[in-house]
């Protein structure tokens, strides 16, 4: 069973939320927790009551009550906050956080009262879920390879490198790369590209892992990249060529001003 490196609990509206004290911690930020939200907030787009609610409670220490200031972020946030960390810790904590998605969405909504509270009660769920379910994971065993070949071919067939996408253009994947960071859509974090908070959640892009072998160790290590959606690629085009037709993407600036 997987250990629970950070602890995720359902917010009072039942979203997934993860502690950013906790998480600070656990990635052994040097800046203060305050200062460390307030810049990532500001340079990558989060939005409050959105992606995060800053939250207070009383501790009691040796000098008396004590007001403790702490965030609720959401796991699309503590995500992107463990990956733009560019550490060993960040890669752990963002694969931890989408080893608990992927196991969370395992798990078969039970009556409301039944809802797990916490982590440890949902990996106690899930424990249960696959001992019930051994005899039909077993009889899909031949479907499987067959569904995943499936999502295979169309994730092949409906995304796009933004090598190919540029060349759609008229472009290098260097000149289309440059554009899209000078334009604030995406950013680089170690060795790749990523969305900011206000693009990510609109389906433009996905995220791939590709595994290769390291040259000087000989190891096999992963390297995750970014692929473009259909409308990720209708919404370059537009952007690019606002005078385009057959998309129907508009930019969130033009929106703004209209």
């Amino acid at each position: 069973m997987m250990q629970e490196l950070i602890q995720i609990q359902k917010s009072k509206g039942g979203r997934d939320v993860v502690s950013a004290r906790e998480l600070h911690g656990f990635l052994e930020v040097k800046t203060d927790l305050g200062r460390w939200i307030e810049r990532r907030v500001k340079k990558y787009g989060f939005t409050e009551h959105h992606d995060f609610v800053k939250v207070s409670q009383k501790c009691e220490t040796s000098g008396g009550s004590q007001e403790v200031i702490d965030f609720a972020l959401t796991l699309d946030m503590a995500k992107e906050l463990a990956m733009v960390e560019g550490n060993e810790r960040g890669k752990q904590a963002r694969q931890y956080f989408i080893a608990c998605e992927r196991m969370l969405k395992t798990i078969a909504t039970p009556p409301a009262h039944q809802l797990p509270k916490t982590f440890s009660e949902a990996l106690r769920m899930l424990a249960e879920k696959v001992d019930s379910e051994e005899r039909l994971l077993k009889e899909n065993a031949e479907l499987k390879p067959k569904a995943e070949y499936m999502d295979n071919v169309l994730n092949s067939v409906s995304d796009q490198t933004t090598t190919l996408v540029a060349k759609s253009l008229g472009l290098s994947a260097i000149r289309l790369n440059q554009i899209l960071v000078d334009k604030k859509i995406q950013y680089r974090v170690d060795g790749s590209y990523a969305l900011y908070q206000r693009y990510a959640s609109k389906g433009y892009a996905a995220y791939r892992t590709r595994h290769f072998i390291d040259n000087e160790t000989g190891q096999t290590k992963t390297k995750t990249y970014l692929v473009w959606t259909e409308s990720g690629k209708a919404f370059i085009h537009q952007l690019l060529n606002p005078h385009l037709s057959g998309f129907n993407v508009s930019h969130p600036n033009q929106q703004a001003q209209a």
